[in-house]
């Protein structure tokens, strides 16, 4: 339950900026927990599903010259240990949790793409007094049986005998055309250094998740930003009718990954949500 003693500094696959790593033990999961920077309130980051803390480099190089700056590799990611399991939202969520208590954070920014922005929500549901605000990337927490039916099936063929085609689909999800070009190698060898099983389970421990449910027990400001939208914007009014403290933003000319293709576009909303909605609010 306590901190490793010895950090170890470790540059992340060709940042310039080079954050603190170090592991920390969570009911007998270790966790790797990158951190740089000095500066409040802290922003703590989640990535995707098949990725890993190293995936938000253009915000840590953006944002951690004023603000600690924390990057975790979640259960069964990156460095992190893999336990058979659970791979749920919720026991994502209790491992932020304590991260947070750790590491001394004082109520931190949680922000979190597509898979992480579902661990952020769950995250404030959980414990509302935890987090100062949080930012959803590409996450949609609507209800859609259709797509949980999808995500099911792909995490069958995960573990079954079509385990690189499902990969391949899995990726090809993610990663389009208007993505940055490099970005899809980059994904696929992330996505192949998770075990297959572990991209399976998580999966199948999102499909029943009820994030309409986590959002309404949201009590602090939150931020969501869409680089594609429905077509008819239902799914944005239904945020805003969930929670009083839904902020939307929108990206143009971007896939999923809109944080790493068009970060000349997120990182000003992130930073104007900081000081409007996150600052003047704690003021």
């Amino acid at each position: 339950m306590t901190a490793d003693s010895s950090d170890n500094d470790a540059s992340t696959r060709g940042r310039t900026t080079e954050m603190r790593v170090r592991r920390v033990d969570h009911a007998g999961v270790e966790l790797v927990v990158a951190e740089v920077g000095e500066g409040g309130p802290a922003l703590l980051f989640l990535h995707p599903n098949a990725a890993d803390h190293t995936f938000f480099r253009p915000q840590v190089e953006e944002f951690s010259d004023r603000h600690r700056v924390v990057a975790i590799d979640q259960r069964g990611y990156g460095e992190s240990g893999k336990p058979e399991g659970p791979y749920t939202p919720a026991a994502f969520a209790e491992d932020v949790a304590f991260v947070i208590d750790e590491l001394g954070l004082d109520r931190p920014v949680v922000l979190g793409c597509s898979m992480g922005g579902a661990v952020a929500l769950e995250l404030a549901a959980r414990h509302p007094h935890a987090v100062r605000g949080l930012v959803v990337l590409n996450r949609s927490i609507v209800n859609n049986p259709a797509m949980g039916s999808t995500i099911a099936a792909l995490a069958a063929r995960l573990r079954g005998d079509q385990g690189e085609a499902a990969l391949q689909a899995l990726v090809g999800a993610q990663i389009g055309e208007m993505d940055a070009p490099e970005l899809h190698a980059e994904y696929t060898r992330m996505a192949k250094s998770v075990p297959p099983w572990v991209l399976a389970a998580t999966m199948e421990g999102f499909v029943d998740w009820d994030g309409e449910a986590a959002l309404r027990r949201v009590t602090v400001p939150t931020l969501f930003t869409f680089s594609h939208m429905t077509g008819n914007y239902a799914e944005l009014d239904r945020l805003v009718e969930l929670s009083p403290h839904v902020v939307i933003g929108h990206t143009v000319g971007a896939g999923h990954f809109d944080h790493l293709t068009v970060p000349e576009q997120v990182n000003p909303m992130l930073r104007r949500f900081l000081d409007i909605y996150v600052e003047e609010r704690r003021a």
